[in-house]
């Protein structure tokens, strides 16, 4: 409708559409070359996390609070900043997908031994002890991500409860 009604709205959400498409294919090929991802050259972790939750709002009306607790941000190691980054990133493309939050909050903060970033959402939650699809990969690569750095990944889910994933990285 869009189209016919305001040709040049569309033709700016188009155009916005293709730039992401465009960042997430360079996101794609950092991951795979394990590089650091394309869209954080610019910007340090904490601007990049609060730019997917802007984005995630942007692009799916779901409000989403975004919250750091970090003071020294230059501490984090460059694999820090990409494992928190993907995470987040993924997270918040599993929650676009099936979740169907009302509300979603990310936050990234330390305690004495780990950093630590936890994104919640009021969806529809999951069975978090069913067996999950062979073909969701998602998760595992995220559990992957963060054992490579001694870290861990926890999922807490219900069905019609939401979602709480945190990842924790020792410092």
């Amino acid at each position: 409708m869009t189209v016919r009604d305001d040709p040049d709205a569309a033709a700016a959400r188009i155009g916005d559409a293709i730039d992401e498409i465009n960042a997430t294919i360079r996101d794609i090929r950092s991951y795979i070359m394990d590089l650091k991802p394309a869209r954080l050259t610019n910007e340090n972790l904490i601007q990049s996390l609060r730019r997917l939750a802007n984005d995630f709002y942007s692009n799916t009306f779901v409000p989403t609070e975004f919250k750091s607790e970090i003071e020294d941000i230059d501490r984090l190691s460059n694999d820090h900043v990409n494992t928190f980054f993907m995470i987040c990133k993924e997270t918040l493309a599993n929650i676009s997908k099936h979740a169907h939050a009302r509300n979603v909050s990310v936050r990234f903060y330390e305690n004495e031994r780990d950093y630590v970033l936890t994104i919640k959402d009021d969806g529809v939650g999951f069975d978090d002890q069913s067996e999950r699809k062979s073909s969701s990969n998602g998760i595992t690569n995220m559990r992957q991500r963060a054992k490579s750095l001694n870290g861990m990944l926890l999922i807490q889910s219900q069905p019609n409860a939401g979602t709480t994933l945190s990842a924790r990285i020792p410092k």
